[in-house]
């Protein structure tokens, strides 16, 4: 059982099958959730960065994390999963995904005109997995 440190009430998980270790009072455990990432066009007309979980049953809806971002036409949102060689996986790739490349473009509007684009800017963002990761590259 653990305790939530926000409401004081206990939280009970249920394990699918059971560890193979038991583990001691006190342990560490690290708890994940389901969730996917996507870019979407929201009603303004523009694209974000969107989150959705699973709850279960089924996907939440969309929520916006950040944004806005180019359309996907222009690379607004470009992933690039790699393995432990470095090498970017497709999705016909089989093996162990090992680091994540997880790139953001976006077009400022503030200084956009008839004559000039809005001013660009982008991040970039490596991630190293950690632990046996399942291959779902779409």
């Amino acid at each position: 059982m653990l305790r939530s440190t926000a409401t004081g009430n206990p939280v009970r998980l249920t394990m699918s099958s059971p560890l193979a270790v038991t583990p001691a009072t006190g342990s560490l455990v690290r708890i994940a959730r389901r969730a996917r990432y996507s870019l979407y066009r929201a009603s303004d007309g523009l694209w974000y960065l969107g989150r959705k979980a699973f709850n279960g049953a089924s996907w939440t809806t969309i929520q916006p994390v950040a944004g806005p971002f180019d359309k996907p036409q222009l690379d607004g949102l470009h992933i690039q999963v790699r393995d432990s060689a470095n090498t970017v996986m497709t999705s016909a790739a089989a093996g162990t995904p090992r680091s994540v490349a997880l790139e953001l473009h976006a077009t400022s509007a503030w200084k956009r005109s008839a004559t000039t684009p809005g001013a660009q800017d982008s991040v970039l963002m490596h991630v190293t997995l950690r632990g046996q990761m399942e291959a779902i590259v779409r």
